[in-house]
């Protein structure tokens, strides 16, 4: 068997590798599978070698001094692993946390802890995505977990993979989170720490709001189905615990009790004066109202009087144009993109550089300034050089090549939606220029459903239910380096630093070995 001994230490290299192996395995694959299995019976086999071939070391390894010395040392070792261990089990159970950011990014407002301390039902938030979950919007679910003590718990659903989650739930778009508290739910399109924590709120509140949609002039109706229905609104609505209801006034009827919102979508002849009056009351005793109207030229309106148009610039100062806006940057003239946002609760739902569109849509300007009024031109147009609003009608239906002409048109930016609240009576008034952006076919392009969501938000008065006390974030600029530095730390770290430690390890050998 001494012959064979010189073999002993390739046992002991082969166990090496085996166990390199091994680990590697279990940090990439972490599982147990028959790669792992076969890595161990190597380990398993090269020390069973090693002692075979070479049985005096190792019996000199287990009895001799330096064993004694090991075991001790063991001991000591299996004593710290188990330290870590119960202090890792006792983090892991409680885990503390500390936010070290100068803003506080990882930390809850005071408003939004004092909704979690205030639950009573635990809370369920399904996250609708298609893609990848963004990591602000993974990490602040975290932390609503965390706060709420367990009160609130959350999962990722892809509505691809999962259809039927998604039907269900009724989301309208992608990237939809869907709160539920008992028999209530609620659904917001943008995963911010306020847009969740009013929908607990609102949760929590258990208040009913009620839309009603005018009809009998050939509006949109949020009961149809397909293209040219607002049933994609509706769903969305549904979901967000809005009630829907649609409202004849032709017949006599009086705008009921129950009404936060009416909504006049896109109405192909004109709302009578009568009708007009009972808006008016309506308005007046607080109710608030979202007046959609096309350009004359796609309706049947013809010569008729436009009451509700009229009322708009009497009452509220607003007009709206008899033009229609026409975009040269759009792939579709007539459809254009408002680039220009003025800031509002509304558009603060509006994604960085996703605009809305209007398809069809004709300008709606303040014409009269009113004392009583907070009065806001929310979305507009390009400048001047790519839009304008044409108010050569005639001439677009006789299919011309229309030219900005400054002294008839309105010159862009035209403003295609504007906002107004009475601040004596707290009516809210919508005014857009088009009505097409909310149907279906559009819904979900660009921004235009968070836009209309938002919308029925602010005139429901839902952006009133929160005001968080969120620290500034701190704006910090890293100054890139010149080319010469980072060549320089290039070969400091690269061959200086290397070389360094070689020639320090060189100097150490040739002492010892000077001193024999």
């Amino acid at each position: 068997m001494k012959k064979y001994q010189r073999f002993a230490p390739l046992g002991l290299y082969l166990a090496i590798l085996a166990a390199l192996v091994s680990a590697g395995l279990y940090f990439v694959r972490r599982e147990f599978d028959l790669y792992q299995q076969i890595s161990i019976g190597l380990i398993v086999v090269g020390l069973a070698v090693y002692a075979l071939l070479a049985p005096d070391k190792v019996r000199q390894a287990i009895t001799g001094r330096q064993a004694r010395y090991g075991s001790n040392a063991f001991v000591l070792l299996l004593a710290s692993i188990g330290i870590l261990v119960v202090v890792n089990f006792m983090i892991y159970q409680d885990p503390p946390r500390w936010d070290l950011t100068e803003d506080k990014a990882n930390t809850l407002a005071p408003e939004t802890i004092e909704i979690l301390d205030s639950l009573e039902e635990s809370v369920t938030i399904q996250g609708f995505f298609a893609d990848s979950v963004p990591t602000s919007t993974d990490e602040l679910l975290q932390n609503y977990e965390l706060f709420s003590d367990g009160k609130i718990s959350y999962e990722y659903i892809n509505p691809v993979m999962d259809p039927v989650a998604a039907q269900e739930a009724e989301i309208a778009q992608d990237r939809t989170l869907v709160l539920y508290m008992g028999e209530r739910r609620e659904a917001i399109t943008s995963a911010t720490e306020k847009e969740i924590s009013a929908a607990l709120l609102r949760l929590l509140s258990g208040d009913e709001r009620v839309v009603y949609f005018l009809t009998g002039h050939g509006e949109y109706s949020p009961d149809d189905t397909g293209d040219e229905s607002y049933s994609l609104a509706r769903r969305t609505m549904d979901a967000k615990n809005y009630r829907i209801e649609l409202l004849n006034l032709i017949g006599g009827e009086d705008i009921p009790a129950d009404a936060d919102v009416v909504v006049v979508a896109g109405p192909q002849v004109p709302v009578t004066a009568d009708e007009v009056a009972k808006l008016k009351a309506f308005s007046t005793a607080g109710g608030a109202l979202v007046v959609m109207e096309e350009p004359t030229i796609f309706t049947q309106f013809g010569d008729a009087e436009d009451s509700l148009a009229a009322y708009l610039a009497e009452d509220w100062g607003i007009t709206l144009g008899n033009d229609l806006i026409l975009d040269r940057t759009s792939s579709v003239g007539a459809f254009p993109f408002a680039t220009e946002v003025s800031q509002h609760v509304i558009t603060n739902t509006i994604s960085n550089n996703v605009f809305p569109f209007f398809p069809t849509a004709r300008s709606v300007t303040i014409s009269n300034p009113l004392s009583n009024l907070g009065q806001s031109e929310l979305l507009l147009t390009a400048p001047f050089d790519a839009t304008w609003a044409e108010t050569d009608l005639d001439s677009l239906l006789a299919q011309e090549e229309p030219t900005a002409d400054e002294a008839t048109d309105l010159p862009g930016p035209v403003p295609v939606m504007v906002v107004a609240e009475d601040t004596f009576t707290g009516a809210r008034l919508v005014v857009v220029g088009d009505s097409d952006f909310a149907a279906d076919a559009y819904f979900q392009r660009q921004s235009n459903g968070q836009l209309f969501l938002a919308t029925m938000d602010w005139v429901t008065e839902q952006d009133a239910l929160i005001n968080l006390t969120t620290e500034t974030p701190t704006q910090r600029f890293i100054v890139p380096p010149s080319t010469t530095t980072v060549y320089l730390l290039y070969l400091f770290a690269i061959c200086l630093l290397p070389a360094g430690l070689l020639a320090i390890g060189g100097v150490v050998w040739y002492l010892r070995r000077k001193r024999g």
